[in-house]
């Protein structure tokens, strides 16, 4: 698993600095992956509008926050060509990317 702790990972290549140099390699080898709560998914109309995307994750988010869904815990694996959630517990496959990733939005609940 990958620490969270990325203080004094800096680092400068070609002027340019490399924040995350441990995730980088992870990902480039196929050993990047998160704990995460899988929310769930839904399908979107114009993928490119962010307008619309951040409409879509707000709706799943707000039957998350009235209880009609629930959270499951998962593992995000990413690569340079997928992203991957595995179920924690039944290990199976929930979502599979293998093509272009257009938009990824984190939930905070503050």
């Amino acid at each position: 698993m990958t620490n969270y702790n990325r203080r004094n990972c800096e680092r400068v290549v070609n002027n340019t600095i490399n924040r995350w140099p441990q995730d980088e390699i992870g990902i480039l080898d196929g050993n990047c992956s998160f704990n995460i709560e899988y929310l769930g998914y839904v399908e979107v109309s114009e993928p490119t509008n962010s307008k619309v995307c951040r409409e879509s994750f707000a709706k799943l988010y707000q039957e998350y926050k009235t209880g009609i869904c629930d959270t499951n815990p998962a593992i995000l694996w990413i690569t340079g060509y997928e992203l991957r959630i595995v179920d924690k517990r039944s290990k199976v496959i929930l979502l599979y990317f293998c093509n272009n990733i257009m938009y990824i939005n984190l939930a905070v609940d503050r």
